[in-house]
């Protein structure tokens, strides 16, 4: 020790200057030799600054791109999805040893072991009496359906997206013909057991039925000169590329051989599901949401330039659904739909399904 300093303290200053030396001139070399300069990469920064004070006050035009040559005279590299001066994403092996022991097959959940009791037929509710011995004895067995509705609100109410209706139980005993106006069933049968009645089966079934605006719409598209293409979106919530690769082979397989267009590059917008959703549904990020449709969570989502509404204005049938309500998208910590928002809406099915 030497002035009460010891060997350790004397060192400690000349060991930061030479961390920050190295640090120093790692960045400049990252600078001068990386594409972070290149014409490219600054022009993307420069267009979607203006994009965003364009899109906020309404001028300039409606979209800005990079010129697409600039993407397309850069030929592929070997071990890279996406290499352009502003964007370069490494293809990765799905199978690497490095996460291969964390993948395991895991068995298909079995939701019952008896076959259904009943079933939809077009526009009929059927009891299938074949089955009904294994449930108990047939002649024992009483079951009705009801009626599953979403009511929209007359007035503003925060929870009109979380509730619905279900009608008084009508008994039935063999095939049932629904009318336009009942798309959810719910199903329940019962036999006696002593005292009380025990209920051995419960069920819910969805019909796709065509209402007068529906069937206004449908007519207008037999038309010839309105022959167009079915739309469907079909989205996979927290799996990745890689992750689809590994878990659905067959269905990665038969996109491949229909010459379907993989979109390499494409990527996530922010953290959860709804900012990402919006963006393919709307084509807004959560801070656009925010400032035309949705200042905060308590306000409805109707408002919101969703597609299927350019979808409906050309005539054609709409639909929306989710299979988790209580995690939706539109729906957690906020406040949904005030209005049914597509031609069919799955919500009140899911609801009805998740708690019978």
């Amino acid at each position: 020790m030497v002035g009460g300093l010891g060997l350790g303290s004397q060192a400690r200053p000349c060991l930061r200057l030479m961390l920050f030396v190295c640090l120093l001139a790692f960045l400049s070399v990252f600078y001068f030799f990386s594409d972070v300069t290149s014409v490219g990469y600054m022009e993307l920064i420069r267009r979607t600054s203006e994009f965003e004070t364009d899109f906020y006050y309404n001028t300039g035009p409606s979209t800005y791109l990079l010129d697409p040559s600039d993407n397309l005279t850069h030929a592929p590299r070997e071990g890279y999805l996406v290499w352009n001066p502003s964007c370069r994403i490494p293809d990765i092996d799905p199978w690497h040893e490095s996460i291969r022991h964390l993948i395991h097959r895991k068995d298909p959940v079995v939701c019952s072991t008896l076959p259904p009791l009943t079933r939809i037929h077009g526009h009929t509710l059927q009891l299938i009496h074949t089955n009904a011995h294994l449930y108990g004895p047939r002649d024992k067995i009483n079951c009705c359906f009801q009626d599953i509705n979403r009511h929209d609100a007359d007035s503003f109410n925060n929870k009109v997206d979380d509730v619905y209706s279900v009608s008084a139980c009508q008994p039935f005993t063999d095939t049932v013909n629904l009318t336009s106006e009942q798309q959810f069933i719910l199903v329940k049968c019962v036999i006696p057991r002593l005292w009380k009645k025990k209920e051995i089966y419960t069920n819910l079934h969805a019909v796709v039925p065509i209402r007068k605006e529906i069937r206004k719409k449908l007519q207008n598209n037999l038309s010839p000169n309105h022959h167009r293409m079915s739309v469907l979106i079909v989205g996979i919530d927290s799996i990745s590329r890689l992750n689809l690769i590994r878990t659905m082979p067959r269905t990665v397989s038969y996109l491949q051989n229909m010459s379907w267009v993989q979109m390499k590059g494409y990527n996530k917008m922010d953290d959860n599901t709804f900012p990402n959703l919006m963006a393919i549904l709307t084509g807004m990020n959560y801070k656009q949401v925010s400032r035309s449709c949705m200042p905060n969570n308590k306000n409805p989502v109707d408002t919101c330039p969703f597609i299927w509404k350019n979808f409906s204005d050309q005539g054609y049938v709409t639909g929306y659904g989710e299979d988790e309500p209580t995690i939706g998208t539109f729906n957690y910590q906020k406040t949904g739909f005030f209005k049914t928002p597509t031609d069919y809406y799955l919500r009140p099915f899911m609801l009805a399904a998740e708690r019978n």
